[in-house]
Formats: structure tokens, sequence, C-alpha cells
């Protein structure tokens, strides 16, 4: 890469190897995703470190993640949107600040929605994507992670050879899937 930085398509170049090359040659910077599912990462020395920024125009992944997967009721949510509006707090300070989750939970909880978020991406085959290297591009950057390339990548990996091998056990039109609030008993 030079210091233009890394553009192409997802046809040509997938998300998994530029992921690769920015780990393997440590680099800083931010990749950019425009595809059907957007995406943001920001590396430092080639660990990722964000996944989210809050100064750019759409959806906050980690807030669809803790909504996708039902974390807090609706009345938190509300706060939440309350606290955002009336102060410059991240939504990952709110989350601690207002004791919605402790430092490590969110910690976990950021790890699961990158993993989610990376699974997504690899599956992308339509779109462009554009790396802009420099450490002038993470000032400012809140809800800050540090993650390892190569562990996210892996997991993201095994979880496409589970999916596939779920589709080919579960898939029918006839089948519905849908999660509850109480546990089924299968005997």
């Amino acid at each position: 890469m030079t210091d233009a930085g890394l553009q192409g398509r997802l046809a040509d170049f997938t998300l998994e190897e530029i992921l690769q090359l920015i780990a393997l040659q440590q680099k800083t910077g931010l990749l950019s995703v425009d595809a059907s599912y957007p995406m943001f990462l920001a590396f430092d020395a080639g660990m990722l470190v964000a996944f989210r920024d809050r100064r750019r125009a759409g959806a906050d992944p980690l807030e669809e993640f803790l909504k996708r997967y039902g974390f807090f009721e609706v009345a938190a949510w509300e706060n939440v949107e309350f606290v955002q509006k009336n102060s410059r707090l991240d939504l990952t300070e709110i989350l601690v600040n207002e004791s919605m989750l402790t430092e490590e939970e969110l910690e976990k909880v950021q790890f699961d929605a990158v993993q989610e978020d990376v699974f997504r991406g690899m599956q992308l085959r339509d779109g462009r994507y554009h790396f802009t290297p420099g450490h002038e591009f993470l000032t400012g950057l809140k809800g800050r992670v540090r993650f390892k390339v190569d562990g996210l990548l892996m997991e993201a990996v095994r979880r496409i050879d589970e999916f596939s091998g779920l589709q080919e056990t579960f898939f029918s039109h006839d089948l519905t899937i849908r999660r509850t609030e109480t546990e089924v008993d299968l005997e």
C-alpha cells in the first residue's frame, strides 16, 4: 500500500484479503466499504481499534447489534436516545455511565458485534472499498476496541462453514424459526 491508500472492488479483492494485508503490514488508517452492508473499520498498527464512527452518517453497528439481540427494553433505549440528544456522549459511554453494561460486558458485546460485522462483510462480493492510511483519522474516535484481525477472520470463517451446514440441515420453505421467551421441551 502506498500513501495514496488502497481502493478497489470487492469482486477483485475480498474483505478477508484486505484485512489480512492491513494486519500483516501493520497499517494504521481507515477502511470504508461501500456495499449493500456498508462498513467502517479503523486500524492502529494492524490491530482493529474501531468498527463504528459516530462522526459519519448512518446506523451505529453496535446499537443495531444490541437491538437485534434484544439487550434492553424499550424504556432503556428511550433513555439512551434522550442522553444522546442532550449530550456529546458516545453510546459506549452511555451504556457504562447508565449502568446498562459493565466495562467487561461492553468489551464482550463489542467483540461479538465486530465479529458479526466482519462475518457479514466477508460475504460481500459486490461493492467498493477504500483504505486511507494515517494516524490522523483515529483522532476523535470513541468506543475504541483492540482486536487482532486474524482471530476475527478465523471466527468469521468458522461461522461461514457452520452456516452452510445449517442451511443444508434445516433449509426448508416450510420451516420457521422463532425466538421464544420460554424453553421448549423437545422430548
